[in-house]
């Protein structure tokens, strides 16, 4: 794969890295309890570095490089919940309403 694409300089490497991945036929898998330590070669080190402005910059470069593939619906969510929108919404109203509500 050839490691972390040193072109971002905010935390959007390791979103690249996994593109990438599945893009050679190679599986990602999540798990939502690892902890991932990067090495300091690892562009954007522990997590958010930069400003916004480079962060901004970097987001429109993974969305161009990939918008293909960001299109498609994301196989690791949960299909219970809406996609879109930063907050995911339950899909479906509840069956009861909760106690002391008319």
């Amino acid at each position: 794969i050839g490691g972390c694409d040193p072109g971002y300089a905010t935390a959007l490497h390791d979103v690249d890295f996994c593109l990438r991945a599945w893009e050679l036929g190679l599986r990602v898998l999540c798990d939502p309890h690892a902890e991932c330590t990067p090495s300091v070669e690892t562009p954007g080190g522990s997590g958010w570095t930069g400003s916004v402005a480079a962060h901004t910059d970097d987001l429109r470069r993974l969305q161009t490089k990939w918008s293909a593939q960001l299109a498609r619906p994301d196989p690791f969510s949960n299909p219970g919940y809406h996609q879109a929108g930063a907050l995911f919404t339950p899909r479906y109203r509840p069956v009861a309403r909760p106690r002391g509500e008319t």
